[in-house]
């Protein structure tokens, strides 16, 4: 294990401040600040209070990063870059994918009703499994044609892919479900 001085939770605090990527941590790391801070409440307050202010930065950063991972593997279906997480910071994240997946499955919109589902209770599969199973449904995806009648802004297709943002009389290939809704309002017809 290394050993932790202020020195090097400010090289942790500006590697995290610096990138929108976790700076890589190992589960020693916090075992090394719960000894550095044992070792400096002996000799320094104004060290210790300083470097408590340093650490508290870290951990908020941190969980925001964990936390926009977790969004973006849910909303996205991002492979979520996990080897620079601890072993609880990789619990945390499986968790906030787990809660994250079953809120959306619990309120889930089709475009032309709002229907609550029954929350999952049960731990989530393996994660990247889920990541696959989605993307494989999103490449059996039915397209089809449609030519846009008013401008739209951008959304984000049945697929999870972005699309738009349309100009009237564009012509797109949409993901069935979305061309049907597009259609049914009045927005865009067949082509």
């Amino acid at each position: 294990m290394a050993i932790v001085t202020f020195e090097t939770l400010r090289e942790v605090q500006r590697k995290e401040k610096k990138s929108e990527n976790l700076a890589e941590l190992t589960d020693e790391f916090y075992t090394g600040v719960k000894d550095y801070f044992a070792r400096a409440a002996k000799t320094d307050f104004t060290e210790v209070r300083n470097a408590r202010s340093i650490f508290e930065d870290i951990i908020d950063r941190r969980e925001k990063k964990i936390l926009n991972q977790a969004l973006r593997t849910v909303r996205l279906r991002e492979k979520a870059e996990i080897k620079a997480m601890t072993s609880k910071e990789k619990e945390l994240f499986d968790r906030l994918v787990s809660t994250i997946g079953n809120f959306r499955e619990y309120v889930d919109t089709d475009g032309n009703k709002f229907e609550l589902k029954e929350v999952k209770t049960e731990e989530p599969d393996d994660i990247e499994e889920l990541i696959e199973e989605e993307k494989a449904s999103a490449e059996n995806t039915e397209y089809v044609k449609i030519k846009i009648l008013e401008d739209t802004p951008e959304i984000v297709g049945a697929d999870m892919q972005d699309y738009g943002p349309f100009k009237s009389g564009e012509i797109v290939n949409l993901p069935k479900e979305n061309a049907e809704i597009f259609v049914g309002r009045g927005k865009a017809e067949l082509v």
